[in-house]
């Protein structure tokens, strides 16, 4: 159950992070692979070379390591390990497919190694099929998708379903997980009513005045779960609400540390 968001602050730097639920101990660590760095293909005989330098967090898993959050020198930046089960879809491996086959636990790696914009990701993945296989960490072939952004504040969500690979542009900077993409954004018309101002007009119902309690009273229409779309509603609401008023990336990230506290979900009793 994860929740990242992306934004620019008032100097327009990204400030991109994420919360990470998980079931178990994922034991992470910084890593970093120099450019030139060999990742080695799940589904591929031969490895592929990083045209450039890659560092994150990632666990070391099957002889490799997996990545969890990266970024490049090109500032190109991607979340993936965020689960879309129910929706994400991953053909197997095939000694008979034309394209280059690619496993979906190597594709942060070698789109982040690979690419310096996201242009060039929707490129690289025009001659990719991006296959499941099951992996040491969850024993399952892990339902991922994967967010990327760049210096601009540009974002990228990436899905594979059975309907096939999809590419969509992130205008929200947010992605959770279940349901898919598209899916989240049109559940957003929903709560058009929200407002982060004060609502502070009486009401008349049939002669019974009533005023609201006090601020913020234009959030009552979002809502309060923990949910996959609950949480993507208030993370955009949220970040849209704050706009520039989070200021300097020191500013954000005091923002960022108090609005995660809202997110993660509660342990189970």
């Amino acid at each position: 159950m994860c929740t990242a968001i992306n934004f620019l602050d008032q100097a327009n730097e990204t400030v991109f992070g994420r919360t990470m639920d998980f079931y178990a101990i994922l034991d992470p660590h910084l890593v970093s692979f120099p450019r030139r760095s060999l990742l080695g293909n799940h589904a591929w005989a031969d490895p592929f070379a990083d045209q450039y330098g890659v560092g994150g967090i990632g666990r070391h898993a099957q002889h490799r390591y997996v990545l969890f959050d990266a970024s490049t020198k090109w500032d190109l930046r991607a979340v993936p390990c965020i689960f879309l089960r129910g929706y994400a879809d991953f053909p197997q491996p095939s000694k008979h497919s034309g394209q280059v086959q690619l496993s979906a636990l190597d594709f942060l790696h070698y789109a982040l190694g690979s690419c310096a914009s996201p242009d060039d990701i929707r490129e690289r993945l025009a001659d990719l099929t991006l296959v499941g296989i099951q992996d040491g960490l969850t024993g399952t072939v892990a339902p991922m998708h994967w967010m990327f952004t760049d210096l601009s504040g540009r974002g990228l969500v990436v899905e594979q379903t059975a309907l096939g690979l999809h590419i969509y542009e992130n205008p929200v900077g947010v992605l959770t997980n279940s349901p898919d993409f598209p899916w989240q954004m049109t559940n957003l018309r929903n709560y058009l009513g929200g407002c982060a101002r004060a609502v502070t007009e009486q009401v008349d119902w049939n002669g019974l005045q009533m005023e609201p309690f006090g601020q913020a009273g234009g959030t009552s229409a979002l809502p309060g779960g923990y949910t996959p779309p609950a949480r993507f509603v208030r993370t955009v609401f949220s970040e849209a609400a704050h706009g520039t008023a989070k200021g300097d990336r020191g500013g954000c990230r005091c923002w960022l540390s108090h609005f995660w506290r809202g997110l993660p979900c509660p342990t189970a009793w």
